[in-house]
């Protein structure tokens, strides 16, 4: 009976070690397999090319600007977004901007608008509020085909002073145009380079300097006012991953300064 478990015991004993090699040979064929799949997709996106812009963007002459309106929670007016833009894309030089589409080899419709991209939720202490992206949107179309060509989306952020509104304004308008440089082909001058990778800071010494003056005086004052810098940041930060969900060149050609 002793002999007979020992040989049974043997004989399982040497049934696994069989099985656990042949399950150790498989997996450097399963796991080579997986590689040789892994090497084929990397492959395939790499043999795809980054598809062409069209070409009348580049060679066109004469363009139109329209002026499509501007969103209820856009901060400002549709005239004073197109002017300023009009302005910008005349000075560029590139194109020369005719009076009527049928003049046009390509038209510039531009809207300003200012999607809801998040919604923070309230409590019983604070409401809830939305958080909005502003931005410029240029739709290029071929004006005599009237297909679309293009979109272009650039963000307008204002800062929190109404005394560098009009600088940053003037910063906007100048990313826009670059990105339709970019788009052209052109090249951006130092200048526009480094507007390009500048927005504008928030600053909330302001309110800290507040909350010392009367931390003092009531704790619970103190503990609002944090939470109203926290809500502050929070609200910044939601704004800036709305802006890169958005646009991808704003997250790749933009370094927010905070």
């Amino acid at each position: 009976m002793t002999r007979f478990i020992r040989s049974t015991t043997l004989l399982a004993l040497f049934t696994f070690l069989l099985t656990d090699l042949a399950h150790a040979a498989r997996l450097p064929r399963k796991l080579a397999a997986q590689l040789q799949q892994q090497k084929l997709r990397q492959q395939a996106v790499g043999d795809l090319q980054t598809a062409p812009v069209p070409p009348q963007i580049a060679s066109a002459h004469t363009v139109f600007i329209s002026n499509q309106g501007a969103d209820q929670t856009f901060p400002g007016t549709a005239e004073e977004a197109y002017t300023a833009l009009y302005n910008s894309i005349k000075a560029w030089g590139r194109y020369q901007v005719v009076a009527t589409p049928a003049e046009a080899d390509l038209v510039f419709q531009l809207r300003a608008v200012a999607p809801i991209t998040n919604v923070v939720s309230g409590d019983d202490n604070s409401p809830g509020y939305t958080v909005t992206s502003p931005a410029f949107r240029i739709t290029i179309l071929d004006a005599h085909t009237n297909v679309t060509l293009w979109t272009v989306t650039s963000p307008v952020d204002l800062g929190n002073k109404a005394k560098e509104r009009n600088h940053w304004y003037a910063v906007d308008v100048t990313n826009a145009t670059s990105r339709l440089k970019v788009l052209a082909g052109d090249q951006l001058s130092p200048t526009e380079t480094a507007d390009l990778t500048s927005q504008p800071k928030y600053s909330h010494k302001a309110l800290w300097v507040m909350l010392g003056i009367f931390g003092g005086i009531a704790a619970a004052g103190t503990v609002a006012g944090i939470i109203t810098v926290r809500n502050m940041k929070n609200d910044e930060k939601a704004t800036q991953d709305a802006w890169c969900k958005q646009d991808k060149f704003f997250c790749t050609n933009t370094a927010l300064a905070h």
